[in-house]
């Protein structure tokens, strides 16, 4: 029987599994524990609590920090053993070398307790023989297999009555060090030689989990130890999260000074232009980590004023800038802080942009066979493709927070901190060219090499995030670069950043929504077609996917009115624009619409224009493992309106503007032209039950709202033209 996604995301086989039950009761802790009130300026977790018997004029909510109770030996000693001191057991089933760097990254967060008073106050172990990981008495680092993306996790039981850490359990899983293997396999080719070295006695089944977990894919590669000291980074950070720490999204920005942050790799380019890995993940607890310890573990002398002592350990935290940022988005997809970001790597992180999309560069140069072992399906290669053609992905979404951002600080009434700034103008503008960088051609194409390299999946060897594709099982390069096209457009057109442009350009110096959108339109619809006809493609769907994500955007009823006038603008500018340049076209060219050209064929006449020619059907379902959904180019529609014969275009971009956008709102299931503003019945926009309004978008309702629509129509010449109308309701 199939027991569900669920187990069979974690079992050897979801048809045989055993499920336990553990059940634990233990006696509420005794009133002995210490409460400790948490300062913003320090990152801490606890529960919130409300005091109705306060005074008017102070709170009621009482934020309590979450913390194990750990109490010196010697109360009057600088330095003392605990009373008892905490203590993590690591799953003794944990294979190696796993194991081992599980205890070293957890065991790190010992030297900040050190710091912090207590001599050996934090010790992890394996758990020993007859202990129950379930039983409560015991805080656990759990390693589960699975086969499914999943975040790992500390969690904790707490006493809501004070604060108190009751215990803590720590769960990774193991789909994540192949994750991290993968993206180094991809910078750094393990298999230079196409061999992995092999134990001759044991043969083919030397590479079994059993001897020497992962470290049998390529013994001692750069892949193999980065995902290991991820192991290490990543035990420390979830374990500081069952001792009372959120994270910190801002210790990158500061030489990477905690385990509490999102790290991405820190890759980096030797003096021979190679790709350096050894300093992938920090090996360390960081300063700030020492800084969070100290405050909310510190046990202070008889007599001392622990609020006052508190106040002072933050201050001097502050003063040397070991900043906490912390945010409830974890995805941080339109977040506005310069420097607090998650996945991300620099002090700058325009700058570290920079260097990624170098490091993307040279791993797209030096790809082949060699990043895969001898004997291994040529079809794995996508798998190991795509987090390489999108290494730039989490950086780019970082260093984009800078346009339309802001550097604020979880600052109090006397502290000194600058609560508030906007990024200046020309580090905007600096992020702004350096995003819009990743949608040039140059950047987009896959070379031919690669794309070549690449056939279907081999049989039984479809497990593996792809790309998108419309290309059946065929690797489809112009889908690939459509997607990362889309991910970059959709950073630039995020609905809270376009918000934030209209406020702050209107404050000064900075860019507006006018200024950005117009670079995006510049840098995409603005240049000219390439000569390479596979080229020429990857600029088109770029140009597709811009103004696909401007109308979106444009008729959305969450965007202030002012972003959706401004698009709309600039939709309309784009259509006029392209239906001059193609009156000219026509002008000197001859050329005939598609539609009349159709039309001359049905009454018996010959034309050698390409759209006259028969079209098979588009429609073709997107392939498995899409990175994103999004509107472009179908591979079956060999030749589409702007098309010359020879498969190049016979139209300028602005020229096929009108087109394109024609093409767009086809491509999403708009049967006919469509209809006027406000409440009206879209009597041909039906799919099944559902519907599908002016821009696309499917709706559980015949009737649609619209504040900006684009309506179709043929035009005085015969042209498929769109324009924009009713900017307000």
């Amino acid at each position: 029987r199939n027991p569900g996604g669920l187990v069979n995301g974690v079992a050897a086989t979801g048809g045989a599994i055993t499920l336990r039950e553990h059940h634990s009761f233990i006696q509420l802790p005794d009133d002995g524990f210490r409460t400790r009130i948490a300062d913003p300026r320090v990152g801490v977790n606890g529960p919130t609590i409300y005091d109705y018997a306060t005074a008017i004029d102070e709170e009621t909510r009482v934020r309590l920090s979450a913390r194990h109770r750990l109490e010196k030996a010697n109360p009057g000693a600088a330095r003392s053993a605990a009373v008892e001191p905490i203590v993590y057991y690591v799953d003794p089933g944990t294979p190696e070398p796993v194991r081992s760097a599980l205890i070293e990254g957890a065991a790190w967060w010992n030297d900040a307790f050190e710091e912090a008073g207590f001599i050996d106050g934090f010790q992890v172990r394996v758990l020993p023989d007859g202990i129950d990981p379930q039983d409560i008495r015991y805080n656990m680092i759990h390693w589960t297999h699975r086969r499914t993306r999943g975040y790992s996790y500390g969690n904790t039981i707490i006493d809501p009555r004070t604060g108190e850490i009751v215990r803590g359990v720590v769960n990774l899983g193991s789909l994540r060090l192949r994750q991290d293997y993968l993206h180094g396999q991809g910078m750094v080719p393990p298999f230079p030689t196409g061999i992995s070295e092999q134990d001759s006695d044991l043969g083919e089944f030397a590479d079994a989990p059993v001897y020497d977990y992962l470290a049998q894919v390529a013994p001692n590669s750069d892949a193999v130890e980065m995902a290991l000291a991820r192991v290490r980074q990543l035990s420390a950070h979830e374990v500081g999260h069952t001792i009372g720490f959120p994270h910190n999204y801002m210790a990158s920005a500061y030489g990477r000074e905690s385990v509490m942050d999102y790290p991405a790799p820190y890759a980096d380019i030797d003096a021979n232009g190679d790709i350096d890995l050894s300093n992938a993940y920090v090996q360390r607890i960081g300063d700030y980590d020492k800084l969070s310890v100290n405050w909310l573990y510190r046990e202070f002398a008889p007599g001392t004023d622990e609020v006052a002592a508190l106040a002072q350990i933050a201050d001097q935290g502050v003063r040397d800038g070991l900043i906490y940022m912390g945010h409830t988005n974890n995805n941080f997809i339109g977040a506005a802080h310069q420097y607090a970001s998650v996945w991300d790597n620099g002090s700058n992180l325009v700058d570290h942009l920079k260097l990624e999309i170098r490091i993307r560069d040279i791993g797209l140069s030096r790809f082949g066979t060699d990043v895969i072992r001898t004997g291994e399906p040529l079809s794995n290669l996508e798998y190991v493709l795509l987090p390489l053609y999108m290494h730039h992905r989490f950086q780019l979404r970082s260093a984009i927070q800078s346009l339309g951002g802001a550097d604020y600080r979880y600052a109090l009434k006397g502290d000194g901190q600058t609560p508030f700034t906007v990024v200046p103008a020309e580090e905007q503008r600096d992020a702004l060219e350096t995003v819009l960088s990743t949608l040039s051609v140059d950047f987009l194409a896959l070379p031919a090499n690669i794309v070549n390299m690449i056939p279907p999946p081999a049989f039984r060897h479809s497990e593996g995030e792809s790309f998108p594709g419309r290309t059946e099982q065929i690797f489809d390069p112009i889908a690939a670069a459509e997607a990362s096209a889309a991910f970059t457009v959709g950073e630039v057109l995020h609905p809270a950043r376009m918000s934030r442009l209209v406020l702050y350009g209107s404050m000064g110096d900075a860019p507006d929504l006018e200024e950005v959108v117009d670079r995006l339109m510049e840098v995409t619809w603005g240049v000219s077609d390439p000569d390479n006809g596979y080229h020429a493609r990857v600029l088109h769907s770029v140009q597709r996917t811009v103004a696909d994500q401007m109308m979106q955007q444009a008729s959305m009823d969450g965007n202030p009115s002012d972003v959706r006038a401004i698009l709309a603008d600039r939709l309309e500018r784009l259509t006029d624009r392209g239906r001059r340049r193609a009156d000219s076209t026509r002008a000197t060219r001859g050329w005939r619409h598609p539609q009349m050209a159709v039309r001359n064929r049905k009454h018996g006449a010959r034309t050698g224009h390409p759209a006259s020619r028969r079209r098979p059907d588009r429609r073709k379902h997107p392939r498995r493992g899409s990175l994103t959904r999004s509107v472009g180019t179908n591979r079956n529609e060999k030749n589409p309106p702007e098309a010359d014969a020879s498969g190049g275009s016979s139209l300028r971009p602005l020229d096929r503007a009108g087109h394109v956008i024609a093409a767009a709102h086809r491509r999403l299931d708009l049967a006919v032209p469509l209809r006027a503003l406000g409440h009206r019945d879209l009597d041909s926009g039906v799919r099944g039950d559902r519907t599908v309004d002016e821009f696309g978008v499917a709706g559980s309702t015949r009737h649609v709202h619209a504040h900006a629509a684009l309506v179709a129509g043929v035009g005085r010449h015969g042209l498929f033209v769109l324009s924009l109308v009713g900017l307000c309701r």
